[in-house]
């Protein structure tokens, strides 16, 4: 099976370049049955420049455009076709037989159709999860993970493309959001690991407090105060229990 993949990036420096060399490199060879398309959205308008030549056949779109983190997902997801996508950060090292894993997952329970592998060191999960092959669910942080998502391109027939409102925080909160409003079961497969190796921090200056607090302002707009959002997950919870999917996506789309 061929998978489409999708890795940002913003590569100006030689450390960032062996991240993203690394990053491909350990996704080429974690499996040996299937292979990845893969697709590098890279924001360095002066990459060409550079002369950096990753170490498998890659292709490298440049947008233009001032860096969006939804909007360059939704212009590589149109540039591919195959049934399913892997979005994902640079700074992962993929884990030999990572999809082998998803995919026994969802020939198990081919109504998943979301899943995200599982980072063992991180702190939300580490030493959690570990007595099932896989736990459905939406929590950021817990089940669901944006920075290494694999998806049915059919995903997108019911949510549409990621909302270019979030160009960078809350994007993960959102999406999760919409996979629960359109009933589309999403899953952490225990077995199918990464790790995520940060090489650098976000600075906490005002600036990026002020865009962080601008994304939470849009994330709640659009999906309801906290305490409202905790009341629709869990009435959702009881409408999927009886299998009331049409009354979930009202749910979710009442405003405030």
């Amino acid at each position: 099976m061929q998978i489409d993949v999708v890795i940002l990036s913003l590569c100006a420096t030689e450390e960032t370049f062996i991240m993203n060399s690394n990053c491909i490199s350990s996704l080429m060879e974690s499996e040996t049955e299937h292979t990845f398309n893969v697709i590098v959205m890279e924001s360095n308008k002066e990459f060409l420049k550079t002369g950096y030549q990753y170490p498998y056949p890659v292709q490298v779109i440049i947008p233009q455009e001032k860096f969006n983190y939804n909007k360059f997902l939704n212009i590589a997801i149109k540039q591919t076709n195959n049934e399913m996508i892997c979005l994902c950060n640079n700074d992962l090292v993929f884990k030999k037989g990572w999809l082998t894993q998803i995919l026994r997952i969802k020939k198990l329970r081919p109504g998943i159709q979301s899943f995200s592998p599982k980072d063992p060191d991180y702190k939300t999960v580490k030493g959690k999860f570990m007595d099932h092959d896989y736990y459905l669910g939406y929590e950021v942080g817990w089940e669901f993970f944006a920075a290494c998502l694999l998806l049915e391109r059919k995903v997108f027939e019911k949510t549409g493309f990621f909302d270019e409102k979030f160009d960078f925080y809350y994007q993960d909160y959102d999406f999760s959001m919409c996979l629960r409003k359109h009933s589309i079961l999403h899953a952490l497969v225990t077995k199918a690991n990464f790790s995520h190796v940060y090489t650098g921090r976000v600075k906490n200056d005002f600036t990026t407090m002020e865009k962080l607090d601008r994304d939470k302002a849009l994330y709640h707009q659009k999906w309801g105060s906290q305490r409202m959002i905790g009341i629709k997950n869990r009435l959702a919870r009881v409408l999927h229990f009886f299998n009331l999917n049409f009354a979930v996506k009202l749910l979710y789309s009442c405003r405030n």
